[in-house]
């Protein structure tokens, strides 16, 4: 393994802002499904309930295919155009989300909040997730 001094010298020359980028990369697959899972419960990245659908029938409607989120509480779910149209990217230190679905621009502007994590959502991807991949490489590249 080596000297203490060995081990300092080897951690202090990461670059760990560089890790933290490509530790989110290799798991931003992770990142989508968690906010594809939290969507579908009806929260926002903030771990709010989404705003509430207009129309009491489209809620029962929609109740009746997913009620996991309750009645009224959309899931932007139906055909799974959306949340699969999304694409993730790291810009610096911002986790940027983009769709490509037609709906979009509709469904970001009644929800700005539906891209990102928050909550439970955030802390399982951190934990089961993000924290693995991040010092599975630290390890590899100080050799501890």
């Amino acid at each position: 393994m080596g000297t203490i001094k060995s081990v300092l010298r080897k951690v202090q020359a990461i670059n760990i802002p560089e890790i933290a980028r490509e530790s989110f990369v290799s798991v931003e697959t992770d990142y989508a499904e968690e906010n594809k899972k939290q969507l579908f419960e009806g929260f926002d990245k903030d771990g709010s309930r989404l705003k509430q659908y207009r129309s009491n029938k489209y809620a029962r409607v929609k109740n009746e295919m997913n009620p996991l989120p309750g009645l009224g509480n959309p899931d932007f779910y139906v055909t799974g155009a959306f949340t699969n149209s999304r694409h993730v990217t790291i810009n610096g230190n911002v986790i940027e989300t983009t769709y490509s679905d037609e709906k979009a621009a509709r469904l970001l502007e009644r929800d700005p909040n539906i891209s990102g994590l928050g909550g439970s959502f955030k802390l399982e991807f951190i934990n089961e997730k993000l924290k693995p991949s991040f010092f599975a490489e630290v390890r590899k590249r100080t050799g501890l």
